[in-house]
This record gives structure tokens, sequence and C-alpha cells, in this order.
């Protein structure tokens, strides 16, 4: 099905599964980055980057604000124990929730600097 992508590298379409398709899940957001999905959950978490929220699509296919003022955040992966890791533009830094929510900055500076 690589007809609905559009393939500027030849060497991408060996990471496109035969059986793949593209499906739109949200609408209304301005720039969209760091989709991570918790199993655990079943949810995909992503960034909207300046409308500074994190959004959270479930499987049901209802959309949510999972963090409202999320400080710019693009980046988003999972530790080894499923907690969200996110990359922060509005305080420089990379954070952790926790499980029970509560925000760990893991990084905001190297020597010294920001």
């Amino acid at each position: 099905m690589t007809g609905v992508f559009d393939i500027r590298d030849s060497s991408f379409r060996s990471l496109i599964h035969a059986n793949a398709s593209l499906r739109r899940i949200s609408t209304g957001h301005l720039w969209v980055e760091g989709p991570v999905w918790f199993p655990a959950h079943q949810c995909l978490l992503f960034s909207d980057i300046p409308a500074q929220r994190i959004h959270r699509y479930m499987v049901d296919g209802s959309v949510n604000v999972f963090r409202s003022q999320s400080q710019f955040a693009n980046g988003n992966t999972r530790d080894s124990q499923g907690r969200l890791v996110t990359c922060q533009h509005g305080t420089r830094s990379i954070t952790r929730t926790e499980h029970d929510g509560a925000i760990t900055t893991l990084v905001d500076g190297y020597q010294g600097r920001k």
C-alpha cells in the first residue's frame, strides 16, 4: 500500500509493511510531534508544540488533553518502567512523568549551562 505515502527516498519502501495504511486520528492541532504508544494504557500520547499540550488518543477513538501547559514538549518516549520521558523547550529540560503524575526533571543543564 505504498501508493498513499509520499516516498522521497526509495530506501524508505522497505520500512513500510505491505498492509500498512494511513488513518487520521485527530484534527485541529497546530504542529504535532513526539508520538509514543503506552500499551499498558492502550493510548498514544503526542505533543502539539505551539499549543503547549500533550494529547492522548485512546483506542476507542477519543482524544483528550493529557497535559496542558506542557512547556512546548516535543520529543516523547517511554522508559523501561513505562513512564513518559519528554523533552521540553520551555524549560530547556528533559522530564519524566512518574506513575502518580508527578514530574521529575532528569536534565536541565550540562557543565553549568542550560
